[in-house]
């Protein structure tokens, strides 16, 4: 609830969430708010998030890098608005600006108790809070949007190029974000039962070959992830 005591605290009429691990470039913040300025129906906007990664990691790790919240999707701008499904667009947590008046369904929500989506908690690595706000703004009928002009750096400790940190970050991952879909209808999957769940993660480990390499396994334990999400709704 951290979160929420921010969005109730603040006294501003944009508000933008930077992590310990971001490194805004110098004009971020003028370039929000002249964004915001600008666009009227925007309720939520986002830009590139750029590797700094404190030892150089696996070839491969360019798979990973929306699970590690980077990315780069070009030098155009992307407007989204609410046409059931999660947009490719979206603005991801990382330097995320939001109008706070676009946060009066989201706070609400969760001040009555109505949400089932939750952050990082103890050894799990489950996510969906920041992709809760973006579908709430969205569904209150907001814009969000994509800007090249908004760079931040991500800082990513070597400690999380791991194959043992990211099979658990995708397996995590996709468990809550299946349940997140859930929880807004937009769910494309149907139920697995809980006792299929073994034998689908034995057929799994057999399809995706997951003894052959790295990216195999941590693809293994992202179906792994799936199943459970499935399995649990």
């Amino acid at each position: 609830f951290a979160r929420l005591k921010g969005f109730l605290e603040s006294s501003g009429a944009i508000i933008v969430m930077v992590d310990d691990d971001n490194i805004l470039a110098a004009d971020y913040l003028e370039q929000v708010l002249a964004i915001f300025s600008k666009n009227s129906g925007l309720g939520a906007i986002g830009g590139r998030s750029l590797p700094l990664f404190e030892q150089r990691p696996p070839d491969w790790i360019g798979r990973y890098y929306s699970s590690l919240a980077l990315r780069d999707l070009g030098d155009e701008v992307i407007i989204s608005t609410w046409e059931n499904t999660y947009p490719t667009a979206a603005p991801i947590g990382a330097g995320m600006g939001i109008r706070k008046a676009a946060l009066e369904r989201y706070i609400a929500k969760i001040q009555k108790g109505l949400s089932t989506i939750t952050d990082r908690n103890g050894d799990s690595l489950s996510s969906g809070g920041d992709n809760d706000i973006v579908l709430e703004i969205l569904k209150a009928g907001w814009q969000t949007g994509y800007f090249p002009q908004l760079s931040l750096q991500h800082i990513i400790p070597a400690g999380r190029t791991t194959p043992e940190y990211l099979s658990r970050l995708v397996r995590d991952s996709n468990e809550s974000w299946v349940k997140l879909l859930e929880s807004h209808q937009i769910n494309p999957w149907k139920k697995i039962s809980k006792h299929s769940v073994p034998l689908r993660k034995a057929k799994a480990w057999v399809r995706y070959t997951a003894w052959k390499s790295d990216v195999h396994y941590i693809e293994w334990k992202g179906a792994c992830g799936y199943f459970k999400g499935l399995s649990e709704l």
